[in-house]
This record gives structure tokens, sequence and C-alpha cells, in this order.
């Protein structure tokens, strides 16, 4: 599960197939953790994009056929001539971590370990069964069996990456898709609106301008209470004469 080591700041290896540290239990201290890629996705692409922002709106699709069905999180990386994309559960770290004794008030920063290991750093043996390896770029685990020169595991006191990522508490409790989904209806109905006001306001124009007009052909006063006077006034006449 856990694996403690740094002096300057514990750095914990999160994997599940590792025994439980008690120690870390108790620690009061921030922690650095370092994510197994069994608790996340990568994929090494090449897009026709300059900016990490673009990149990360097309995730979702990019990961959509390999995901297994949750709510996810998602970072991109710009590397020379290509990008690192994760994709991964907050829930699931999150619940792993407070399954085990440690708060997310105790954590100082987290990082997955494809950008914490180098090539050099590689094969490193995580347990008997399996070890971490880099093939094609990509930090993967794999049975120990086919990594008979692997390293014994250990990090050493390099700085930690500025690749590090924020997991969201909330994150999975509202779907990500319904909000966005709900947002696009409310948009289109706010736009509905704003045309029906518009084509009112239009038509009330209209109206006003041929108010204006019918009251300049046949001389009419400005105002409805001095109109509906004279239709009372000529009334009274009529109605006089007709005696």
């Amino acid at each position: 599960m856990f694996t403690k080591y740094s002096k300057k700041r514990e750095t914990l290896f999160l994997e599940p197939s590792l025994e439980p540290s008690l120690e870390l239990k108790s620690t009061e201290q921030k922690i650095n953790i370092i994510l197994s890629p069994s608790f996340y996705w990568v994929k090494k692409i090449s897009l026709p994009l300059k900016h990490v922002r673009d990149v990360k709106k097309l995730l979702p699709s990019i990961f959509e056929e390999i995901l297994p069905k949750g709510n996810y999180s998602y970072a991109v990386y710009k590397e020379e001539g290509y990008f690192l994309a994760f994709a991964y559960e907050d829930k699931k770290i999150l619940e792993f971590l407070a399954k085990n004794g440690i708060s997310g008030a105790h954590i100082a920063n987290i990082c997955f370990a494809q950008t914490f290991f180098s090539e050099t750093d590689l094969p490193l043996l995580i347990n008997k069964e399996r070890a971490l390896v880099m093939q094609d770029g990509i930090v993967l685990m794999v049975p120990s069996s086919w990594q008979t020169s692997a390293k014994e595991f250990y990090i050493d006191d390099r700085a930690f990456p500025k690749q590090t990522i924020v997991l969201e508490k909330f994150n999975y409790i509202v779907d990500k898709k319904k909000i966005y989904r709900i947002g696009s209806i409310l948009i289109f109905i706010a736009l509905l609106l704003g045309v029906e006001l518009f084509m009112v306001q239009q038509n009330r124009d209209e109206i006003l301008l041929a108010k204006e007009s019918l009251f300049s052909k046949h001389n009419l006063k400005p105002t409805m209470m001095q109109n509906e006077s004279m239709v009372k006034k000529y009334s009274a006449l009529h109605t006089a004469d007709s005696f």
C-alpha cells in the first residue's frame, strides 16, 4: 500500500498491493504522494494543438472508449513533440487514503509515477509480484517475473515534480456530463427567451409607429385620454343635435 522514503518530507508510493505501514497512520506531518499506475490511466498522444488547455477539453472523448464507468478527472502535460494525458478517479484515491488512515489535510502534493520516475530509475521491484518499468516512454506496472534484473524499490531526495494534481473531494457527487447537459439546456432556453423578447420589442415598435401614423393622419391628440375626451364631447354634441 504505502512505502515511506525521503528525508526532507515523507514521500509515499501509493499502491494497493503493498503492505500498510502503521507508522504512517499516526503521522501529523504533510506528506507527498506518488500514485502508482494502478490508480490512473495514461496515454501518449500527438495532436496539432499548442496549448494544454485545448487538449484537456478533448480528454473525455479521447479516454471514453477505454475507461470503465465512473466519474473521472483529467490532467495533461506537454512534452517535446507530444502530450501525456491522464484520467483518474478522485473518489477511489480518497477512499483508499481514508481507509488507511491518511486524511486529505495531511497531503502536501500528489503526482503520477509517470512524472516522478525517469527511464534511468527503472525497472524497480515493487514487491515479489510486481515491478515498475518504462515502455515506449510510459511507466507501467508489470509482473516482476518479466524483470529479473529490476532494482530494489527506493525513492531518493530529489525535488518533487511540479506536475501535481489536486484531488476534488466532491467531484464524484455530481456527474459532470449531466451538469454540462443541463447547462446547455438552460443556455438554449435563455436564447429562446431572448429571441422572443426581441420579437415582442420589435412588434411593440411597429405598433407604436402605426399608432403615430394613424394619429397624425386623423389629426388626433397625442394621448388616449385627450382622444377619449374628444369622443365624449362630439358624442354629446351629436346627441344634442339629434333633438
